[in-house]
């Protein structure tokens, strides 16, 4: 959206510097003129803003420093022969080492006191002063001073070596971990002591051998032992059934049983 918002802009931008060289002295026209300039000015800012959040820096310091070799070979080739050309070229090489300078200069404010940021602050001092010095040898080599024939492809040169220093030492900083290995040994297990041995579990009365009963004995005097009285009765009744598979009737006869028990110790 920005991309086709700029070339609109630019058109526009285009269109009003022609109307202002042809009416230089026209104050409208100024005014139109530094409007769009401003306006376009902004845009290009915001494009620029997210591309770089699109980007990372690793990887456009890889793009940079292969953009840079191409430009600068250029440049070496026509400094003889298109001078003119060759200027271009060398525009390129320094428009986009500010740019490395200026992503530099952010990964240096988002990071903390380490080996790795002393020296990408290093590798960024030398190339803020290689590239001033191939401004220098390039007007240098276009005005006839230089001193030396070879200052203008050594300072193109010194340039590259630079930017590459930056973009080793961000990449090999950003590396992934390794990958564990496939067949890792089981974790070492500490021995933990044996818990202790749980006490005996309590007999379950209701596992109790039935005591035996005699179904033809005086049943206790039920004014006197009342509660006795009753314990027998049902005790009697209980043992007129033998289906050991019932399981009512098995508990009936095991209640019984516990209500004769309880009985002996009342009154």
């Amino acid at each position: 959206y920005l991309s086709i918002y700029l070339s609109i802009y630019l058109s526009i931008y285009l269109s009003i510097y022609l109307s202002l060289s042809l009416n230089p002295n026209s104050e409208s026209a100024n005014e139109n003129f530094d409007l769009v300039k401003q306006q376009w000015t902004t845009e290009a800012i915001r494009l620029r803003s997210d591309v770089d959040k699109c980007v990372k820096p690793s990887d456009f310091l890889v793009e940079s420093e292969r953009k840079v070799k191409e430009e600068g070979d250029a440049a070496k080739q026509l400094m003889g022969s298109n001078p003119k050309e060759a200027m271009v070229k060398v525009a390129m090489v320094q428009k986009i080492t500010n740019r490395v300078l200026e992503v530099t200069d952010a990964e240096l404010d988002n990071t903390g006191p380490c080996e790795y940021k002393v020296k990408l602050v290093d590798h960024r001092n030398n190339l803020d002063k290689a590239i001033k010095q191939c401004s220098v040898a390039t007007n240098n080599h276009i005005q006839g001073k230089a001193a030396d024939s070879k200052a203008f492809d050594k300072s193109i040169t010194e340039v590259h070596m630079n930017i590459s220093k930056i973009k080793d030492e961000m990449v090999g900083f950003y590396l992934p971990l390794p990958p564990l290995p496939e067949d890792l040994p089981p974790p070492i297990e500490e021995e933990e002591d044996a818990p202790p041995a749980r006490p005996p579990k309590p007999a379950d009365s209701d596992d109790e051998e039935e005591e035996e009963f005699d179904v033809n004995a005086p049943a206790p005097d039920p004014v006197e032992a009342p509660i006795e009285h009753a314990a027998f009765k049902l005790r009697q009744e209980t043992a007129k059934y033998h289906e050991e598979d019932n399981g009512m009737i098995t508990a009936a006869r095991k209640i019984a049983q516990k209500f004769q028990q309880m009985a002996k110790y009342t009154k």
